[in-house]
């Protein structure tokens, strides 16, 4: 999860390279509270970073995406589970091509195959999919595969 918040970290924008290990600390107290609270994750970014708390709101919002995200896949993997239903949530983009990944099942270790790379659900900018995890033996039979799964 640290390597993990450390990419994060590297994609905010920042005036100062020297920024990135306090963006990352950020990021890792952030993960460490659930993810939750946007008010202190964008007074601290706005601080740390030298942006408006306007260019900040966007960023607090992606980043808390991405966590939940690989912290659900770091979970949902410890357990045993190890396929997920994509469940897409408009993004409000025209073009947006999560929709053609709705009911998809995939592996919650690699994510989906969209537009030529493997994304998990809520990874990309805006994007507000989720996904269900599905159970063996209950979602599907044990020692079997998800009907409709490809992978």
């Amino acid at each position: 999860m640290r390597e993990y918040l450390r990419l994060c970290a590297k994609e905010i924008p920042c005036k100062e390279i020297k920024n990135v290990d306090a963006v990352e600390q950020l990021l890792v107290r952030f993960a460490e509270k659930g993810a939750g609270d946007l008010h202190f994750f964008v007074n601290e970014l706005s601080a740390i970073c030298g942006i408006p708390r306007k260019e900040a709101v966007p960023i607090a919002h992606h980043m808390r995406s991405r966590i939940k995200s690989k912290m659900s896949q770091i979970s949902q993997l410890s357990l045993g589970m190890e396929s997920g239903t994509w469940r897409f949530a408009d993004c409000g983009a025209k073009s947006c091509p999560h929709h053609k990944a709705e009911k998809k099942i995939f592996r919650i270790a690699k994510g989906l195959y969209i537009n030529g790379e493997w994304i998990l659900p809520g990874e990309k900018i805006k994007c507000k999919c989720t996904w269900t995890a599905l159970i063996q033996g209950v979602d599907y039979p044990a020692g079997g595969k998800p009907k409709g799964f490809k992978g």
